[in-house]
């Protein structure tokens, strides 16, 4: 056993260990094209869809200021998915309504409740709601 050591000491060279690389975590990508970002006419901006932590900062707070205020085709979507929440789930969607009534239609908080309510219910009908709960 011994002869095998010696063998290998003298078949390796004698600088010490090899250091490998770092390996690295992140690939190397190029950089971001950003000569279109503030183009009105190109992408999600011509729509007025802002995709940016400031988004939510530039809503406004006047129902009048919105656009569901005064675009019809708008202010139904707004309470047919309202009408969808109250299928799901009647007490949030009743609280939704009157939110909608009293301040003005909204469809992005009808949206966001929407998508929360339906998240819920998803997860109550699979089973994973009590396994969640019991987390807290």
């Amino acid at each position: 056993m011994t002869e095998m050591v010696q063998a290998e000491q003298l078949l390796t060279p004698m600088s010490g260990p090899k250091r490998r690389k770092p390996a690295r975590r992140l690939p190397s990508l190029a950089p971001a094209d950003r000569k279109h970002e503030d183009a009105p006419e190109t992408g999600l901006a011509r729509f007025g869809i802002r995709l940016s932590q400031g988004a939510i900062q530039d809503e406004p707070t006047d129902f009048r200021e919105r656009a569901e205020s005064y675009d019809m085709v708008a202010r139904l979507t707004v309470y047919t998915l309202n009408a969808t929440v109250l299928v799901l789930a009647f007490p949030v969607g009743f609280g939704l309504l009157i939110f909608n009534i009293l301040g003005g239609e909204n469809l992005r908080t009808t949206a966001h409740t929407l998508a929360l309510t339906g998240l819920g219910t998803a997860l109550g009908a699979a089973g994973v709601m009590a396994d969640l709960l019991g987390l807290i």
